[in-house]
């Protein structure tokens, strides 16, 4: 983990804390990447 998200997470007392919140954090990414690949595809054919 970077130093950022190291400080971000130093308030969890649990591993499934600090799993549940880098999910929330990496799911928003996850969908801008699936609409722009879908986006690309469509353009494409």
């Amino acid at each position: 983990m970077n130093s950022v998200l190291q400080k971000q997470h130093n308030n969890f007392c649990i591993a499934k804390e600090i799993m549940t919140n880098l999910e929330d954090l990496l799911r928003g990414q996850v969908t801008l990447a699936r609409q722009s690949t879908i986006i690309i595809l469509m353009n494409s054919q």
